[in-house]
């Protein structure tokens, strides 16, 4: 080829050039915190589909993608820390777009263990619970598990504790009656113990009187004195309202915050 078509062919290309420019679109704008126009969000990564165009806001959150084709896309934003998004947007030729988007933060932070080779996300301030339940030192029912038992009462959970037998009484346990009476069943709710008994047996043989631990117990009606047992606190809990239960049959199973006097120990945490 000679070189003067070689000459006429780049002075062509370059007469097109602007013509092809002003045919590509464009897309700018900036990313906050829905609700806070002032919180601007770095570091969100912005994606454009089709095409594969990306970038990622940045210190102000501003953003810019260019030589975009015409048409309908899809611009997807993520980040740590905020809920993912997606936004339909139409492009004409030549078109420069301006966009303010805003960001809804996650409502919670979450944690994740893995348990028994599954991986399972809780909100943070089940962390100890479930990483007990990952050490498998006790019983435990999920949230998950107690919904498939179909079960109406926490009696009717506990039924299926070995070493643990229901009764019209309440739950009893086999440890319990191998103990002394000093030693009794406790249930802890979201970390605050329900039950109370009367009388503890003190280190020094005198009789010490517990109080009660919230002020929705009551006595039990009988020859119980102000006795809250066991079986009073699970009847005063829905099953609806359990998100996960611990349940520690004998003292060497117990953990050491929970131990105290117990012979045996019934852990809930709610919703």
């Amino acid at each position: 080829m000679s070189t003067g078509i070689l000459a006429r062919l780049a002075a062509l290309l370059l007469s097109w050039a602007p013509l092809l420019s002003a045919q590509t679109a464009a897309i700018a704008g900036r990313v906050h915190v829905i609700g806070d126009t002032a919180a601007w969000l770095a570091d969100v990564e912005i994606t454009l589909e089709p095409g594969g165009h990306a970038t990622r806001s940045d210190s102000s959150g501003g953003f810019r993608l260019s030589g975009l084709a015409a048409g309908e896309h899809v611009l997807r934003l993520r980040r740590l820390g905020v809920e993912p998004a997606m936004q339909r947007v139409m492009l004409a030729a030549g078109q420069s777009l301006q966009l303010t988007v805003a960001l809804q933060p996650t409502a919670e932070r979450m944690a994740t263990i893995t348990v028994s080779g599954q991986q399972v996300t809780y909100p943070a301030r089940f962390a100890d619970p479930y990483k007990r339940l990952a050490r498998g030192t006790g019983r435990y029912f999920t949230r998950e598990r107690i919904d498939s038992l179909g079960v109406l009462q926490v009696l009717d959970v506990l039924a299926l504790v070995p070493g643990a037998r229901v009764t019209d009484r309440g739950v009893e346990f086999a440890r319990c009656r191998e103990l002394s009476n000093d030693q009794k069943v406790q249930v802890w709710v979201d970390g605050n113990r329900w039950t109370k008994y009367n009388f503890t047996r003190t280190g020094d043989g005198s009789d010490e009187s517990q109080n009660p631990t919230s002020s929705r117990h009551h006595a039990v009606e009988g020859g119980n004195g102000n006795n809250i047992d066991a079986a009073t606190v699970l009847k005063d809990i829905t099953v609806a309202s359990i998100q996960l239960m611990e349940v520690y049959v004998g003292p060497s199973k117990i953990p050491g915050e929970y131990l105290d006097d117990a012979c045996a120990v019934i852990l809930i945490w709610t919703k």
